[in-house]
């Protein structure tokens, strides 16, 4: 029988982008969870007023919003340019840049609180990906991560599949 991954090709990030862009503009904000379920994670980060956040993989914001009607000065990136747009119609003036979380375009020690909510499992080098969350952190920062539990029906059956 020969080896299953013979027949797989790696994965590019532009190839992710292009799926999260199709996504994004086919499903819009319904891609993600209901808008009420994002305040929790900006009060989990302990962020106040004047405080920064950044969101990694930020999709079209919501995170933003949740933070920004806190007063918190907050911060997106994320590998698709459809999110992003959707971000900046979401939020007029949004800090949200297209970009990869492996390469984040912030200075060192730059925010109080990071999240990063269901998609730090995607990430093609979360390693890499957690040293530069760490680089823009200041060093008191906290850190808000949600990572998907793969071992739920639907997410063994979508594995299957992929």
């Amino acid at each position: 029988m020969a080896d299953v991954q013979e027949f797989h090709h790696p994965v590019s990030q532009s190839e992710v982008a292009a799926w999260f862009d199709a996504t994004y503009r086919k499903k819009g904000l319904k891609y993600l969870r209901p808008p009420r379920s994002y305040p929790i994670f900006v009060q989990l980060s302990g962020v106040r007023a004047g405080d920064r956040l950044l969101d990694v993989a930020c999709g079209p914001g919501l995170i933003l919003r949740a933070a920004m009607e806190r007063g918190v000065v907050a911060s997106g990136i994320d590998i698709s340019q459809q999110a992003i747009d959707l971000a900046r119609e979401l939020l007029p003036g949004v800090d949200a840049q297209q970009g990869n979380s492996e390469h984040l375009p912030f200075a060192d020690s730059t925010f109080d609180a990071i999240t990063c909510i269901g998609s730090i499992e995607r990430f093609f080098n979360r390693e890499a990906a957690l040293r530069e969350m760490m680089r823009v952190a200041k060093p008191d920062a906290r850190f808000v991560f949600l990572v998907r539990n793969a071992s739920t029906l639907v997410w063994r059956i979508w594995r299957e599949r992929l």
